[in-house]
């Protein structure tokens, strides 16, 4: 019985692993369809610094597209893809009301502001109150 040999993870193969990332495929993917397991990959990848920043990159060109994508549905007028895009991009913004200005809350009046129970709120005796409520 021939010894247990590691398939080589060759140069041809690195590339089209890369290529497929590009498309969006996911590495675990890429590595079954290449005939490898997930595991040799990720081993290559840890033990190959060089092809580890490839490997980002190709899945950033992935996320690129999907980003420009989403940025023309945004300035088209999708609500839904404008709140996204600014959600991705970290944009404070997209907590702010989607309608015109909002009426502020009415100011207290002096005569409230340090009274316990103010003038629109009862007191409520506690021996009407019922069980469990």
């Amino acid at each position: 019985m021939p010894p247990n040999r590691r398939k080589r993870f060759s140069v041809a193969q690195q590339e089209e692993f890369l290529q497929h990332l590009r498309q969006g495929m996911r590495r675990g993917a890429c590595a079954e369809l290449l005939g490898f397991t997930r595991l040799t990959i990720i081993t290559y990848i840890e033990d190959h610094p060089e092809f580890e920043r490839r490997v980002i990159d190709a899945e950033g060109e992935a996320n690129e597209h999907v980003e420009e994508a989403l940025y023309q549905a945004a300035v088209s007028g999708n609500v839904s893809a404008a709140r996204a895009w600014m959600e991705l991009r970290g944009d404070r913004r997209m907590d702010l009301p989607l309608a015109g200005p909002q009426t502020p809350p009415p100011e207290p009046r002096d005569d409230e502001e340090d009274e316990l129970f103010p003038s629109n709120v009862t007191r409520m005796d506690p021996r009407t109150r019922r069980k469990g409520a």
